[in-house]
């Protein structure tokens, strides 16, 4: 039988039922991912790249951050993790996907996940997509938004402060900072860059604690993240997409510095 969590996504993505897809499958340095192109999307619309938590994969971060055809067009790249893992459900093994090892978090791992990134982003930002356009160089790379969660959270901060492409914004869901002695010691994204960390009080795994020592450092960096609590565990509800998306809106709109999330406290 399917997991709960994956019959909804399955009626989120219409994988089975016959509904039309708005992904499309694709495969970069080996690895696959799930991207959406919509048919106004202009050369100039920003590239959002949705990472995944650790065992989860594209089909997961699509449908926990994808907001649906109702949000500015943009486009949307959900990969798999280069990390591959085997797990054994009942009589099945299958292969799931993280950017690190779960149990060592070694930053070796988190760097070569970083260096697939950037070589994602920077294929996907400087050349034109879809049927009109496949193959065309564009005169100006996209901007560059990143979200994620769990190690998808870790991988937005470890990637997004590394990136020397145009960034728009940056949001880490149940994520934080591991190394922040490597992570931060030659940022190349720009002060004024928007952050958005959400975190659960209750999380047993990214604690309280871990966020607000995030929020600190950056802060000492010259950073200016914006922080807010909600009071569950290491998930992300559905108030918390609605502030994710809400919080994208505005920076995509705008381009510039959206206003301010009001900084929730316990």
């Amino acid at each position: 039988m399917r997991s709960f969590v994956q019959i909804i996504l399955i009626l989120i993505s219409g994988v089975g039922w016959g509904f039309d897809l708005p992904y499309e499958e694709a495969h970069f340095q080996g690895h696959r991912l799930l991207v959406v192109v919509p048919g106004d999307l202009s050369d100039d619309a920003p590239v959002i790249l949705a990472l995944h938590g650790a065992l989860g994969n594209g089909e997961e971060s699509f449908g926990v951050f994808y907001p649906g055809t109702d949000f500015p067009p943009c486009l949307w790249l959900f990969p798999d993790g280069p990390v591959q893992v085997r797990q054994r459900s009942r009589r099945t093994l299958l292969t799931r996907h993280a950017w690190y090892d779960r149990f060592t978090h070694r930053y070796s791992d988190m760097k070569n996940s970083r260096e697939f990134l950037a070589s994602l982003l920077d294929h996907y930002s400087k050349w034109a997509v879809g049927e009109d356009g496949e193959g065309r160089i564009l005169d100006k790379p996209r901007p560059v938004i990143i979200v994620g969660e769990s190690q998808g959270g870790v991988m937005t901060f470890e990637t997004g402060l590394n990136y020397p492409g145009t960034f728009l914004a940056m949001i880490s869901v149940d994520g934080f900072i591991e190394y922040p002695e490597k992570t931060l010691a030659r940022p190349l994204a720009p002060k004024r860059l928007p952050i958005l960390m959400q975190n659960g009080t209750l999380d047993p795994v990214i604690q309280k604690e871990d966020a607000q020592a995030t929020r600190s450092r950056l802060q000492g960096m010259g950073y200016h993240p914006l922080l807010r609590f909600y009071g569950v565990g290491h998930q992300i509800t559905q108030r918390m997409k609605e502030d994710l998306w809400s919080f994208l809106r505005g920076v995509i709109l705008e381009k510039s510095r959206l206003p301010a999330v009001a900084e929730g406290n316990p």
